[in-house]
């Protein structure tokens, strides 16, 4: 795992556990063959659930990423920004947090 990710993941838990939110990471280093690009399997990229927060709770966290690791971020084939987390709705509601290394 990248040493900016294992930085992100750890300011992320000491934020949610200031401000009473729960933090499950689902998915780190995985190897599933049905995703588009490697993040996870080469350790730059995060998944966290938010199935059990609130909308309030979500745009924190979001907003606590963005304004302290968005440097950090991968930048969008789509529109050529850079962004450290993306919400994703799709199989499952979650939170993809991703570094450039």
């Amino acid at each position: 795992m990248s040493a900016n990710l294992i930085t992100i993941m750890g300011s992320l838990w000491a934020f949610c556990f200031n401000n009473s939110i729960p933090c499950q990471i689902t998915s780190i280093k995985d190897h599933v063959k049905i995703r588009k690009t490697a993040t996870h399997s080469s350790g730059r990229a995060f998944d966290l659930r938010v199935k059990n927060l609130t909308e309030e709770q979500i745009k924190k966290v979001v907003a606590y990423l963005n304004k302290n690791f968005n440097h950090l971020g991968a930048i969008s084939k789509s529109d050529n920004v850079r962004r450290v987390v993306v919400r994703h709705i799709g199989t499952f509601d979650h939170l993809h947090v991703q570094t450039y290394n």
